[in-house]
């Protein structure tokens, strides 16, 4: 245990002295070379062509500034021009109106509204057999429905989380295929 002291008291020691060593061979000419910047740019400042430089400096920052507002407000221009797919936020797939929004880029879980009444609908899992067949392996079905109206979807393969990675994925192709711009321009 002391020996592990030792090394890391003799490590820090060595690391301040190289430190120490560095500084005082770097830094005075480091100050050296910036002083003789700034006198130098002060130099330049002063100094007369036809108009004082100080003048021209200013004409040229102001002209570099409204450049910028210009290529900025010029970029806000083109994207809104050209619709972003995080516009893209509703859907109907698999006969269920489906909401979702975005964190970042990046999709956040979608929640599904009946398509007639735009209630938040609700869930249940099925157990289905395959008709004819008499066995323990049963078909797990999720149907959604509006406690409001009384719509039902059709039944859907799968558990709910499984109804929802399907919905996340068609959201995902349909957006990276640009099918999503057909959905928002039956919307307006």
């Amino acid at each position: 245990m002391a020996d592990k002291k030792d090394r890391w008291l003799r490590n820090g020691i060595v690391l301040a002295f190289i430190s120490a060593a560095v500084t005082a061979v770097f830094v005075p000419s480091v100050l050296k070379w910036l002083w003789e910047l700034l006198l130098s740019l002060w130099r330049l400042l002063t100094s007369t062509v036809g108009i004082p430089v100080w003048l021209l400096s200013l004409t040229v920052a102001l002209l570099l500034a409204l450049l910028y507002q210009a290529a900025k407000r010029a970029m806000k221009t083109l994207a809104a021009s050209a619709p972003s797919f995080l516009a893209y936020r509703e859907d109907i797939i698999f006969g269920i109106h489906w909401r979702w929004s975005y964190v970042g880029n990046t999709l956040d879980e979608p929640h599904e509204f009946c398509p007639d009444c735009d209630t938040r609908l609700l869930f249940r899992d099925e157990y289905g057999m395959p008709p004819g067949l008499v066995t323990r392996n049963f078909n797990l079905q999720t149907v959604f429905f509006c406690e409001h109206c009384g719509w039902q979807s059709q039944p859907l393969d799968g558990e709910h989380h499984d109804i929802i990675n399907r919905v996340m994925r068609q959201i995902d192709r349909r957006a990276r295929s640009g099918e999503w711009q057909s959905t928002l321009q039956k919307k307006r």
